[in-house]
């Protein structure tokens, strides 16, 4: 993933581990401040926004094979923004 993209992952967790968006708030509010999902469509889908927000490799973490390995990434968010 490139830094850029990065900043808005880490952005959108930010705005979500708060309680204070939905799921469409933190799309349309991480698109108002630059993020371009695709050329094609540039505001990202709720659907899948959930499926990032619920994805442990941004922690480091990650699941193959119904087995959790820890920290084997370089973490974009930190474990407290779950």
């Amino acid at each position: 993933m490139d830094e850029k993209t990065a900043t808005f992952v880490k952005r959108a967790f930010e705005l979500y581990s708060t309680g204070q968006y939905t799921l469409k708030q933190v799309a349309n509010q991480i698109t108002s401040e630059g993020f371009v999902y695709e050329s094609y469509k540039p505001r990202i889908a709720v659907p899948n926004l959930n499926v990032m927000l619920k994805n442990l490799t941004s922690t480091g973490d990650f699941m193959m094979k119904g087995v959790f390995y820890e920290e084997k990434h370089e973490p974009i968010i930190s474990q407290d923004l779950i």
